[in-house]
């Protein structure tokens, strides 16, 4: 029998092959509910399988065309900005049965009253002798039928109270309904009173294409030009958890950019990116690179005395430049390019490493982005890396974190001290590291996949307390001139403790990856002389550009240098590190030094020569015994 006639039985439900889970499910549950509440990746392209090929369409398609091999009449959509049509069915015309429904709803109205009448006249369709047929309705957008779900004005509390009554009325033609599906982003975007408790209102999620379906969908765009399956497997490979569509723009992207099908991984990563231009094949990063394993290595010569963070952090850099990040693991290689975890001291490099890191791979520390994580230690702080959830202030700007990596894929994140930041602010990591992707509050995908993501921490080296008056306090867990294997085993058991004890967060130091911690050491005295020789070269530099000529010099004795190392370079300033030097050397020789050469200037002008003779340092305060002398 035909769809339709007088008669019609459920044997004329017949089997269905090839269609998406989501259809499938919908198709079986038919008997038992009437609405259908589908959500999640309704806007992407569906992909019905067959015994020799397979073909992407619509949702709105998939519908019609399951509806039509189940031999019901036809398919009605519904638009609130649009009105009502019918789905058309290639070489075919539409039932004329369904175009009176149509008329129900007025294009030019925008209320909800025309969706109330088309529910209830497909939910019992009759033809002009009424015998009652089968036909199906889409209601697309159905986010965007009332403003606030939450809060409904009158009107149209009562035209969701009848489509709720209508779905607990409905009854089926023979043993299966006639389904009333509304399409949405979220299902709680529809009324939550609306069919709840109600066994004839069932919710089905789309979620993203599976491997197997990504597969399928790269050999039919590949397959007329290429006979190897290679590049297929990386297309499918490379676009993990993305969408069909956004398969469609990538290859529409090779073919604008020239390439041959085997390139398709080029065209995936300018897809992620935005930009076409890969820095991480740039012959300058290579050369730079390599002056790095030569024997005049420049991080040396700004990070001092770190010999071993250097060269680790150098191997992790090299293997993100040929691109073996995480080849280990899945072949997606979604991950970001690099991720390196500081830890150590404070004042010893973490930071400056990551901005010389910055300079290597970009020439410049522009591409450098910095968040202090202690302003991320409430759980609502999350909300300020990827924006407030709609209806919240601020929604409409985003997220800081995600805006920064929109704006450029190619930066260098740096998370300083990311053991003060809340648990759940940290999850927001899980997805960044396993999946390259971050979805911000207004649900753009950021992908992470080009940048290099880099965590400092000082776990370990520090132990947090209170004291008997209730105050916070912070001693040495591991002092100057410890052995650095010893150093290096209580910092990783520290990191490893605080992920997995304190925070129970296991999964997230195994996505940052044990072999990408680099363990900083502390700054010794022969460490500490050199960089305090080099911040006093930074203050001669300064004196000289500051002098009205900018010819004035500055020297320091023999004698002012030895009362420098005695003050500058104790236990206590090394256990801070390069900072601790340089706070010591300004309250010791900068700020009296200003002071003198303040006095000092008074009716001069001509080069000058100070000499800084000796340093006394009583009763807490220092001067400095200037020698000035006209050149």
């Amino acid at each position: 029998m035909s769809s339709g006639e007088p008669g019609e039985s459920d044997a004329d439900i017949g089997p269905t092959f090839g269609f998406p889970s989501w259809a499938e499910e919908l198709r079986t549950t038919l008997v038992a509910a009437s609405h259908f509440v589908l959500s999640g990746n309704t806007t992407d392209l569906a992909w019905r399988s067959s015994a020799t090929a397979g073909r992407p369409a619509t949702v709105a398609t998939t519908l019609a065309d399951l509806l039509f091999e189940l031999g019901y009449s036809g398919l009605v959509e519904f638009d609130i900005g649009r009105g009502a049509w019918i789905e058309p069915r290639q070489g075919s015309q539409p039932d004329p049965r369904l175009a009176s429904i149509t008329e129900l709803a007025d294009p030019s109205s925008r209320e909800l009253g025309g969706l109330a009448r088309i529910a209830e006249a497909i939910a019992f369709p009759a033809d002009e002798t009424g015998t009652p047929f089968r036909c199906g309705l889409l209601v697309h957008r159905a986010d965007q039928l009332v403003r606030d779900s939450q809060h409904l004005t009158e009107i149209e509390f009562e035209q969701f109270r009848a489509l709720d009554y209508l779905a607990r009325t409905a009854t089926p033609i023979g043993s299966h309904f006639n389904p009333i599906v509304f399409l949405t982003k979220n299902d709680w975007d529809l009324p939550t009173s609306f069919g709840q408790n109600s066994e004839q209102v069932r919710r089905l999620v789309i979620g993203p294409p599976d491997r197997q379906t990504r597969l399928d969908c790269a050999r039919l765009l590949l397959s007329a030009e290429t006979t190897d399956d290679r590049p297929i497997r990386q297309f499918a490979d490379q676009t993990s958890r993305m969408r069909l569509t956004e398969m469609l723009k990538i290859n529409q992207i090779r073919r604008d950019m020239g390439l041959p099908a085997s390139e398709i991984v080029d065209a995936a990563r300018s897809f992620r990116a935005g930009v076409p231009s890969n820095p991480w094949r740039q012959p300058q990063l290579q050369q730079r690179l390599r002056e790095e394993l030569g024997p005049n290595p420049t991080l040396s010569e700004e990070i001092m005395g770190q010999d071993s963070a250097i060269e680790k952090s150098i191997d992790i850099l090299i293997r993100s430049a040929v691109n073996l990040t995480a080849a280990h693991s899945a072949p997606s290689a979604t991950r970001p390019r690099g991720v390196l975890f500081f830890a150590g001291p404070t004042g010893v490099g973490k930071t400056e490493l990551a901005k010389q890191i910055t300079r290597l791979i970009h020439g410049t520390t522009d591409n450098y982005v910095r968040f202090d994580m202690s302003e991320f230690a409430s759980e609502h702080s999350a909300d300020r890396l990827v924006g407030a959830p709609p209806g919240y202030v601020g929604h409409e700007s985003g997220g800081e974190l995600t805006n920064a990596i929109r704006r450029d894929p190619f930066s260098i994140v740096l998370f300083d001290e990311v053991e003060k930041s809340d648990s759940r602010v940290l999850d927001k990591f899980l997805q960044v590291l396993d999946d390259g992707r971050l979805t911000d509050g207004r649900g753009e995908t950021v992908y992470f996949t080009e940048a290099v993501l880099i965590f400092t921490s000082n776990l370990g080296i520090y132990i947090d307390g209170v004291d008997p008056h209730g105050n916070k306090t912070r001693q040495l867990n591991v002092t100057p001139g410890t052995e650095f294997e010893e150093l290096s085993e209580k910092v990783r058991s520290a990191i490893s403790a605080h992920f997995t004890e304190r925070l129970e967060r296991p999964e997230l130091l195994n996505r940052i990856g044990l072999d990408n911690i680099v363990v900083f050491d502390f700054i010794s005295r022969d460490v500490g002389g050199e960089i305090l020789v080099k911040m006093l070269g930074l203050v001669a530099e300064r004196v000289r550009n500051e002098s009205p000529n900018r010819e004035d010099s500055l020297d320091i004795s023999a004698e002012a240098m030895r009362q420098l190392s005695s003050l500058c370079l104790t236990e206590d300033v090394l256990g801070m590190g390069g900072r601790g030097i340089g706070s010591r050397l300004e309250t010791v020789l900068v700020n009296p030094l200003a002071r003198a050469l303040f006095q000092a200037q008074e009716h001069r002008s001509s080069p000058t020569n100070h000499t800084v003779e000796s340093i006394d340092f009583g009763a807490g305060t220092s001067r400095v015994v200037l020698r000035s002398e006209t050149t």
